[in-house]
């Protein structure tokens, strides 16, 4: 496969760090024009090292880590936490007619669950009022996704579950699992529901992995590189998103998924304040 040139020079430390980059990460030589131009609006060596270590520090799942990681929510809720089809229902906490990813998720545990004899399609709900609907009074509710960032959608869902089950004088236990998680998200979720799970916990980018003088330097340039991003993406703005949605710092991106709003900005948000829209590391909808 071709790899594109770079588009500046860099130091010979990166370029070290940039081809150990592209020889253990195959996505990024299909990524590379993007990744070169994310270089290229790097003002300094310092600012290209920051871009370079984060992208070597994004947790990527291929779909076969992903088929792996439901397995593993599988044998969480059958065999750790003793939940059976006869007591549970695996619900997604979609509650839009958009599609989202919990909603294909649900229909991806599917697959994964027919190995386990006895689960049916109705152990299944894609949606939160037909999951609160159908759950006898007892029973469990467990709710699926790929990914959690701050916890703060999930805790707004499991809270109106909550309440729609006291409406109904239903009493059930609720439990979370997911493929990745941002580790701020357990003070948010574990309060609420009887376990959270999750099967990689993900620290934040640069909060988490730097300390000073090299965290300081580090929110510096990110600060820098965000602020050269547009204010606006159609209903989006960016100051909601800096650092990620709640700044949360992610570094994740499943392969050929809508990644989360959660990462750095830096590498999704689709246009610079000067020019047509680039092309972005990681593309999202």
């Amino acid at each position: 496969m071709e790899i594109d040139r770079l588009p500046n020079q860099i130091s010979r430390n990166d370029f070290g760090v940039l081809l150990k980059l592209t020889l253990r990460h195959p996505w990024l030589i299909r990524r590379s024009s993007a990744f070169y131009d994310l270089l290229a609006i790097c003002e300094n060596e310092r600012e290209a090292s920051l871009v370079l270590n984060l992208v070597s520090r994004i947790n990527f799942f291929t779909p076969n880590d992903q088929l792996d990681a439901r397995r593993r929510i599988c044998e969480k809720i059958t065999k750790e936490w003793s939940l059976t089809q006869v007591e549970t229902q695996i619900i997604a906490i979609n509650d839009r007619e958009l599609a989202d990813s919990s909603s294909a998720y649900v229909q991806q545990m599917k697959g994964v669950f027919a190995e386990t004899c006895g689960w049916k399609t109705a152990n299944f709900i894609n949606g939160l009022e037909a999951a609160v609907e159908r759950v006898a009074d007892g029973k469990a509710i467990v709710v699926v996704d790929d990914f959690c960032g701050s916890g703060e959608s999930v805790r707004g869902k499991v809270d109106w579950i909550k309440k729609k089950l006291d409406e109904q004088k239903k009493t059930c236990k609720i439990y979370v699992a997911v493929a990745a998680a941002m580790e701020q998200s357990k003070n948010v979720i574990e309060p609420l529901v009887d376990s959270y799970f999750a099967v990689t916990w993900l620290k934040k980018g640069i909060s988490d992995h730097f300390s000073d003088p090299e965290l300081t330097a580090a929110l510096t340039d990110m600060r820098r590189l965000e602020s050269i991003l547009h204010e606006r993406h159609g209903r989006k703005k960016l100051q909601d998103y800096l650092f990620g949605w709640r700044a949360s710092e992610a570094l994740y991106y499943s392969e050929g998924d809508n990644p989360p709003n959660n990462n750095f900005p830096l590498f999704w948000w689709p246009r610079l304040k000067k020019g047509p829209e680039r092309d972005v590391l990681i593309p999202r909808i």
